[in-house]
């Protein structure tokens, strides 16, 4: 939790801890951020870990004190670092992410509905398309090196101006290819995830 910089996801689980941990059940958006919180603790599914359902996640962490109050102390501590104000996006749906903030892959997987309560579907791969809201995630690292990237994957990233972002797909999807007519002609959302390097400050 510590690499997060989003006010907004960290005052959320501020609130969660003041309402005793109680799963929201008429917004969207909170019950989004409430599963990525049970994803930033226990890392899978609710059915891999034998919870029944999101409040009963919340349960079994409310059954140690000592986590919540380092969970507590974490929060505190990373919103005290941020200098920066975040924007929200207006997708045409409800989306827990905000622009300029940092946030893991989990996170990003719930948000964009690639990971449910009862299924996580991981994915390593620089591009994650979700066909039920018509949206695609591509993750960029600008900094790579040979040791953390094969020469097919040195694909060339970087930004252009403060308006266009050079972005290079799989070898797998070159223009005359359907994948490759998917990115040209589709009219889908586009979210773009930028990191400097394959390692954050922290060492994750």
């Amino acid at each position: 939790m510590i690499h997060c910089n989003s006010v907004s996801y960290l005052t959320f689980i501020k609130q969660l801890y003041n309402n005793s941990f109680e799963v929201s059940k008429d917004s969207e958006i909170d019950h989004l951020k409430t599963l990525m919180l049970h994803y930033d603790i226990w890392q899978k599914s609710g059915p891999d870990l034998n919870f029944d359902d999101l409040q009963s996640s919340l349960n079994q962490i409310k059954k140690n004190p000592v986590m919540i109050q380092e969970i507590v102390e974490v929060v505190d501590y990373c919103l005290n670092r941020i200098d920066f104000i975040e924007k929200p996006i207006n997708l045409g749906f409800p989306f827990p992410l905000k622009i300029h903030s940092r946030y893991n892959r989990n996170q990003i997987l719930v948000a964009i509905r690639k990971h449910k309560f009862d299924k996580a579907k991981p994915s390593r791969e620089g591009a994650s398309y979700e066909k039920s809201i018509n949206t695609e995630a591509l993750f960029v690292t600008l900094k790579k090196s040979d040791k953390d990237y094969s020469p097919t994957t040195m694909y060339e990233d970087y930004a252009l101006n403060k308006n266009l972002f050079h972005w290079q797909t799989q070898n797998s999807a070159s223009p005359n290819t359907p994948k490759g007519q998917a990115y040209i002609q589709s009219e889908k959302n586009v979210l773009l995830f930028v990191r400097e390097q394959a390692k954050d400050e922290y060492g994750f």
